[in-house]
């Protein structure tokens, strides 16, 4: 008789005499527990053979062994002017390390102190060389992080359509185990310092986007988050099949590059009243049409996942006052574009709002009627 058979015959008689025996389904509970207790043994040692086994074509670490010199990968040559110096290359390698420790690691809060106070210093000596390094050094980190949320939106979403396509119940079973080793594996990461296997999820590399567009901004350098956020449409379509936590995390991204992206050009103008230059006009105008386009790409990109997005139930996302803000910060985009592409963008905007009914965010009903009445008063000259 094999043990399978036995473990069946097991569970079939504890359930028959349940109603009556008390006592032999206490047993059964004890049993379960032990084989849950069981399984996740097996998994976290499963899980510990590729550590145990590394691949030889890949490093395990990022230090080599003999020499203790971090990989030349890791600390990447960023340039300022066509230099690179030594300032450059530390505030590249803490940044690189940010992305790279656990958010569960006790030393990740004081490689972020580390890296905001050489942010904050190099600003404070008011040089237009240390500025600059800022913001090369927070661009190269905003790009390379925005490329790693795409990968692991794209693994999250594969994941959970792969789980929802499936038909089979043993697939069902096999996720939910899955799941539950997931659970062990992070309890027993926390208990022994060993890094949990959510360590890149998509949620924490958001808030380190968001964390590294707060700093361009201080540093002058939001214009190029915005074109890289607006640019990246392909992260804006998978996200509305994200997890919400994670689509939460990505709301509040768009909304600081929405409230950013309204106050860009603002001082141009002023400039333009004042100087009546041909040459610096046109200039001006240039610019202008460079930093519309930036502003379409975002808004085409982003609308309709924030039309789409979950934006929290038990803790919401943004705030009624929040939300309202951000409603005037796209009217004022908007109404900063031509015809042709204010009709653009209200259309996508009033697609994907009339086609999501469990949200009623954002309304740009008052927008909409606006261009609307410019439309027939054009018409009517």
């Amino acid at each position: 008789m094999t043990s399978s058979f036995l473990v069946s015959k097991i569970i079939s008689s504890s359930s028959k005499l349940f109603s009556t025996h008390t006592n032999k389904y206490k047993l059964l509970q004890i049993l379960h527990q032990i084989l849950c207790i069981a399984l996740y043994w097996i998994v976290f040692f499963l899980r510990l053979l590729p550590s145990l086994y590394p691949n030889p074509k890949t490093p395990s670490k990022p230090f080599d062994a003999f020499s203790g010199k971090r990989d030349k990968n890791i600390i990447q040559e960023t340039t300022v002017n066509g230099d690179s110096t030594s300032v450059c290359r530390a505030l590249t390698q803490i940044l690189s390390i940010i992305n790279e420790i656990p958010v569960s690691s006790r030393k990740y809060e004081l490689v972020r102190s580390l890296a905001e106070k050489l942010i904050e210093d190099n600003l404070k000596v008011g040089s237009d060389v240390l500025r600059d390094i800022n913001c090369t050094v927070l661009s190269s980190a905003f790009a390379k992080t925005l490329q790693q949320l795409e990968s692991a939106v794209m693994e999250e979403v594969k994941e959970t359509t792969l789980i929802g396509s499936s038909e089979h119940r043993l697939d069902r079973i096999l996720h939910k185990i899955w799941s539950y080793s997931e659970r062990a594996w992070a309890w027993l990461g926390e208990n022994a310092g060993v890094p949990k296997p959510d360590a890149w999820a998509a949620e924490k590399l958001a808030a380190e986007l968001l964390w590294f567009a707060m700093k361009m901004s201080t540093c002058g350098a939001v214009d190029v988050a915005i074109s890289s956020w607006g640019s990246a449409s392909r992260l804006a379509w998978l996200s509305i099949s994200a997890e919400p936590r994670v689509q939460g995390s990505l709301v509040k991204i768009s909304v600081f590059l929405l409230k950013e992206a309204r106050k860009m050009g603002q001082t141009d103008e002023m400039e333009k009243d004042q100087n009546y230059d041909d040459e610096n006009v046109m200039k001006m105008i240039g610019k202008h049409d460079e930093q519309s386009e930036k502003k379409m790409k975002l808004l085409m990109s982003w609308l309709p996942f924030l039309c789409r997005a979950s934006k929290g139930t038990d803790a919401p996302v943004l705030s009624t006052g929040d939300r309202v803000e951000v409603e005037r910060a796209i009217e004022d985009l908007i109404s900063t574009f031509k015809k042709d592409q204010q009709e653009r963008v209200l259309a996508l905007w009033l697609h994907h709002f009339t086609s999501c009914p469990l949200s009623d965010w954002p309304n740009l009903q008052s927008c909409y009627n606006s261009w609307l009445d410019a439309s027939r008063k054009q018409l009517a000259i």
